[in-house]
């Protein structure tokens, strides 16, 4: 289905095939209030700044499992997945565009 590569970016066309691989682990590298304003459903919230302190998360997560990255307009998600693959954590995909072009029928609120 994706390829293999150093740093994959998805477009938010593609995030209907991501929400249905079960493949995946969609990380919001946003900050907490942005996360509880608005989210891509079933994401997990790991903010930028404590991204260096879960690598050996990232680590283990990606022995298993894909990671999909975001952030508003994807930006940040894609500096944290050069960062990631820097230190040596494969599988990390990034929300080209961010959440703002995602389909609004993957988006929660509050």
């Amino acid at each position: 289905m994706m390829k293999t590569c150093t740093l994959c970016q998805v477009l938010p066309d593609d995030l209907e095939k991501i929400m249905e691989d079960k493949d995946f682990v969609i990380i919001d590298v946003r900050t907490p209030q942005e996360h509880n304003q608005y989210r891509i459903k079933g994401s997990v919230l790991i903010p930028m700044n404590e991204i260096p302190s879960k690598l050996d998360y990232f680590k283990e997560i990606t022995r298993e499992k894909k990671v999909l990255l975001y952030c508003r307009s994807g930006n940040r998600s894609e500096y944290v997945a050069r960062f990631l693959i820097e230190q040596g954590v494969e599988k990390i995909y990034n929300l080209q565009y961010g959440i703002i072009y995602a389909p609004k029928k993957f988006i929660e609120f509050g």
